[in-house]
């Protein structure tokens, strides 16, 4: 199916895809859109968007505008987001793979203005992201490979608890930060204080690699419970392998560790064992 005008598929209200239906899209804007809520329960569905991929506006219901992906197989290829939602992204047994902005390779890498200045940087430039949701990420099974000019995923609250995520990105690999989304509690935090955003791994395996800025950056707090997290940047355009506005903590190691290009950070459990659950490891 070709769009060669505007989107491939678009619904004004939900827009559902299941079965074993083999579904391929090309689009001048965005793939697939269900303005209510946007599902793929199963099948094949590949999509080139020469806008966002994937995506569900809906923005004044908060039950709506999520994107919900079962046991399907998704290849998407976009100018902007992969994959964009007003409120929630969540991914169970999916295969994923995805390439937005013609990947990490297409980065443009900004200078950060120095502490208590503004950047200069313009907003015009596009940044298209991975994986853009309003309010929440959760993984909890599947494979999802990303490769995003911009960050590879972002999203106020990051939930991943199984499965694989390998992200390639030209900025954060993976971002909580609320965005548009005003936390209850965080409603005057600015760029360096705690917005209320939480990122969570505490399963799986999550591989991240970034061109620049940091690896993994919560806006809010931060928390490895469990899983495997590798963590590599480019010498000399690192900020860090982890950074986080509020509180962090690495499976029972609370600050901000100091990793360097090279390190290896190894966690043990309760019990003094490496290699379990309770691994992680952070290279800088």
């Amino acid at each position: 199916m070709t769009g060669s005008y505007k989107d491939g598929i678009s619904s004004k209200n939900g827009l559902i895809i299941t079965g074993n239906a083999t579904i391929k899209v090309k689009a001048a804007d965005d793939g697939l859109r269900g303005k209510d809520y946007l599902v793929v329960e199963s099948g094949t569905l590949t999509v080139e968007a020469g806008g966002d991929a994937l995506k569900s506006s809906e923005g004044d219901d908060e039950t709506k505008g999520f994107i919900s992906l079962g046991k399907a197989s998704i290849t998407l290829t976009s100018s902007d987001d992969a994959i964009s939602a007003t409120t929630d992204v969540t991914v169970k047994d999916t295969t994923l793979t995805i390439t937005a902005g013609g990947g990490q390779a297409n980065a443009t890498v900004e200078e950060q203005a120095p502490p208590g200045q503004e950047s200069t940087a313009d907003s015009s430039t596009p940044s298209p992201k991975g994986i853009n949701a309003g309010v929440s990420y959760t993984q909890d099974s599947g494979k999802v490979t990303v490769n995003a000019a911009d960050e590879g995923l972002q999203a106020p609250f990051v939930n991943v608890a199984g499965g694989e995520l390998s992200i390639a990105a030209g900025d954060d690999g993976i971002n909580a930060s609320n965005g548009d989304h005003v936390i209850e509690g965080h409603e005057n935090a600015d760029s360096e204080s705690d917005d209320g955003s939480v990122l969570t791994i505490s399963g799986g395996e999550v591989e991240v690699s970034y061109a620049s800025s940091d690896g993994i950056d919560s806006n809010g707090s931060a928390y490895v419970k469990g899983g495997i997290v590798v963590v590599s940047g480019q010498a000399g355009a690192m900020d860090g392998s982890v950074d986080a506005n509020g509180e962090s903590q690495l499976v029972g190691l609370t600050g901000s560790p100091s990793v360097s290009a090279g390190d290896t950070l190894t966690v043990t459990d309760a019990s003094g064992v490496a290699g379990g659950l309770g691994q992680g490891r952070l290279h800088g």
